[in-house]
């Protein structure tokens, strides 16, 4: 079986949230399976889960590769 990234972090995003929303996010990827998680992050899909009115959210990649991080 496969683990899906996204997968991952959208069902994270979904028992964390059942209570609060997210204030503080940091995810670090290293390669290039990482850039799908990226965009989804910086998705509206994934600004439901995130306190509106003072969330942080800070996408990186280590490396020095082109990213959309």
């Amino acid at each position: 079986m496969k683990l899906k990234k996204q997968k991952l972090v959208k069902t994270l995003f979904d028992k964390a949230s059942q209570s609060l929303k997210i204030d503080y996010l940091l995810y670090i990827g290293t390669d290039t399976g990482n850039e799908i998680v990226y965009n989804y992050l910086k998705s509206k899909k994934a600004d439901q889960f995130f306190n509106q009115n003072d969330s942080k959210k800070y996408i990186c990649t280590l490396g020095k590769k082109p990213s959309c991080a």
